[in-house]
């Protein structure tokens, strides 16, 4: 897992680097395009079949829509605010994920998760903090991005599970492609890209299956309560390579709010009560 999330971090910090001179619709149609051809490789390698007629349903349908509008807008996102704050604002997805679950498919919520959502809405206000000389208007592209992500995650959970997950994430890639050049006329004309900025995106789409990989062999063989915390970790990737790199430094109002969405999502997942359960016991 912690592979997969330094390498989804790689692949934001890419985006990042190439938007100097690239349009949001040529990264897109760049990212979706070079990821496919491999995922379309590997799954010929390992006979896997890319269309299958259970995908033929409105939960993979909306599932590919959610991903399609998610990719569109992170990449606004990423573009055009600090990386750090747009990687911060994406990590409210698990807790969105939870609420939506709470109201479409009527899971039970307990009431401290509740209590989490709301801190964590808090966090993310104060990332954002609209209406303040430091809001940036281009993170409420990255809030759609977390809400889409949160519907596409919900749409998996009711999506059949005889889909192979490679067929998915082809179909998300492809549909990456879709978006980009759908949105061509809404931004700057594509250009040729440079030799560093074509090696830059290849290498991404390598890292991209990289990470992808990483993140099916987590999900696959290790336990859900264990892994999830992990997702976090491409947080401390984005803040690492974007003080590195790009020389982004966060203020303490953002640290504040960042820290409430992590501990927010932690708690959420079970980390919090099984701490609190321990130090009970241990007192």
């Amino acid at each position: 897992m912690v592979i997969a999330m330094a390498g989804f971090a790689i692949e934001d910090l890419v985006i990042k680097l190439v938007s100097v001179r690239l349009p949001v619709s040529q990264i897109l149609i760049m990212l979706g395009l070079l990821s496919l051809v491999w995922f379309v490789l590997i799954a010929q390698w390992k006979r896997i079949p890319l269309l299958t007629k259970e995908m033929l349903n409105w939960p993979f349908i909306i599932r590919t829509l959610a991903d399609l509008f998610a990719a569109l807008f992170y990449v606004i996102a990423v573009v055009n605010s600090q990386l750090s704050s747009a990687s911060a604002i994406l990590q409210f997805s698990p807790l969105l994920v939870t609420l939506g679950a709470a109201f479409f498919l009527r899971e039970r919520v307990p009431f401290g998760s509740w209590i989490a959502i709301g801190v964590g809405l808090i966090g993310m206000i104060l990332i954002i903090r609209p209406g303040t000389d430091s809001f940036t208007p281009a993170s409420i592209f990255a809030v759609l991005s977390v809400v889409m992500l949160a519907l596409r995650e919900i749409a998996t959970r009711v999506m059949s599970v005889s889909v192979p997950s490679l067929a998915v994430s082809s179909w998300a890639f492809a549909a990456c492609a879709v978006i980009g050049v759908i949105t061509v006329p809404f931004f700057p004309q594509p250009v040729w890209p440079s030799s560093s900025e074509f090696i830059l995106m290849l290498a991404s789409s390598v890292v991209s299956c990289i990470a992808y990989y990483a993140l099916v062999r987590a999900t696959t063989e290790g336990e859900v309560s264990v892994i999830a915390p992990f997702r976090y970790t491409r947080l401390l990737f984005a803040l690492i390579l974007s003080f590195w790199i790009l020389g982004e430094q966060p203020d303490s109002i953002m640290y504040i709010g960042t820290s409430m969405v992590v501990c927010s999502g932690l708690y959420n997942l079970g980390i919090g009560r099984l701490i609190f359960t321990t130090q009970s016991t241990s007192s």
